[in-house]
């Protein structure tokens, strides 16, 4: 074993390489559900626009309940995201209302994609819509950490 993994090493490492910097960044950085409590409603959506600013998108998070429920606006040479973030505790569920008023954006042209962004879960209808509707993302908590997890984000200490 020892012989293929210095074989591995000495012949593969622009492969290897990425793959161990990966895993070490993990390990320093995973992020638990607990975390994304830390934070003020506010904190929260600065958080997601920097998850969506490492993901390589320009990022402007909106200011204020004049935000027509967009909290963040993500761009880049492809697509434009009306992206909404709700703050909600394990169990608490996004429901289809959300998604549906959130998608008048992509209807208006303002938006190619709506995302919405939660710390909890989705409601069996609100899951349901977003199957039946390909302009609508939904990231729940479980996903959001997997994500954060992978960004250059780090967790709150």
């Amino acid at each position: 074993r020892e012989a293929v993994s210095v074989a591995l090493e000495e012949q593969f490492p622009e492969i290897l390489d990425p793959i161990a910097a990966h895993i070490d960044r993990l390990g320093s950085q995973l992020w638990g559900r607990e975390h994304l409590y830390e934070f003020t409603w506010e904190e929260f959506e600065q958080i997601i626009g920097e998850l969506y600013r490492d993901l390589g998108f320009d990022v402007e998070v909106t200011q204020g309940t004049a935000d027509l429920g967009i909290d963040v606006w993500a761009e880049s040479e492809l697509e434009r995201i009306a992206i909404q973030v709700k703050q909600y505790d394990e169990g608490n569920a996004v429901g289809r209302k959300t998604l549906q008023q959130l998608l008048s954006t992509v209807a208006r042209g303002e938006a190619d994609k709506a995302v919405v962004v939660t710390s909890g879960d989705y409601a069996h209808t609100a899951e349901q819509y977003a199957a039946d509707t390909p302009a609508i993302q939904l990231i729940d908590g479980a996903e959001l950490i997997e994500l954060l997890s992978e960004s250059k984000i780090p967790p709150p200490v």
